[in-house]
């Protein structure tokens, strides 16, 4: 449910333009069927809706339609989504929780680098080398000072590139993280 956004009038219009075959609601929970070809419809249709309803006049929401679009593997609209809500955040001196700001940096960095934007993941180095290396985030920052140090090898600059995925190596929070980290080293070793 989300503030002012009444997600049973949505169900009710997506019902009647037949993009689902079942449901109701009112306006803070819903509930519905639908084929799952009609999916990707559906989704556009709630987002396209959702962004109209002007309710995103608070810029978590930003946020939270990014993290949306990551987790569905969208990172062109996750990057996208991510920049405004931390531009307008920005702009606006929100004062979100550290947790959040890490988070929104993360699937940012993510994002740019699955649709293989290594020059802004490069430009945004000096923020990624002042964020907290505290346990609590220590997975995603291994995970991103590695996405940084590929981004350089990916861009010609092998020393930078070598240099994060040392940090990345440093910070591994697994074994898994340690592994996977040491097999990106040694494919990097092999091309050189």
């Amino acid at each position: 449910s989300v503030y002012n956004y009444n997600i049973g009038r949505v169900i009710k219009n997506s019902l009647d333009k037949e993009i689902i075959i079942g449901g109701g609601g009112h306006n803070m929970a819903a509930g519905f069927t639908l084929n799952k070809e009609n999916l990707k419809d559906f989704e556009n249709y709630i987002l396209e809706d959702f962004l109209k309803s002007n309710t995103v006049n608070n810029n978590i929401f930003l946020y939270e339609i990014a993290k949306a679009n990551y987790f569905k593997g969208d990172y062109s609209q996750a990057s996208s989504f991510i920049f405004q809500f931390i531009e307008e955040s920005t702009k606006n001196r929100d004062p979100y929780s550290e947790e959040i700001l890490l988070s929104s940096f993360f699937i940012l960095i993510e994002s740019l680098y699955f649709i293989n934007d290594f020059k802004k993941i490069i430009s945004l180095e000096k923020s990624i080398s002042r964020y907290n290396t505290s346990l609590n985030y220590r997975k995603s920052f291994a995970m991103t000072s590695l996405y940084l140090g590929t981004s350089y090898i990916n861009s010609g600059d092998m020393h930078k590139g070598i240099y994060h995925l040392s940090i990345a190596q440093k910070y591994a929070a697994s074994k898994d993280q340690v592994v996977y980290i040491n097999n990106v080293i040694g494919q990097v070793a092999n091309y050189l």
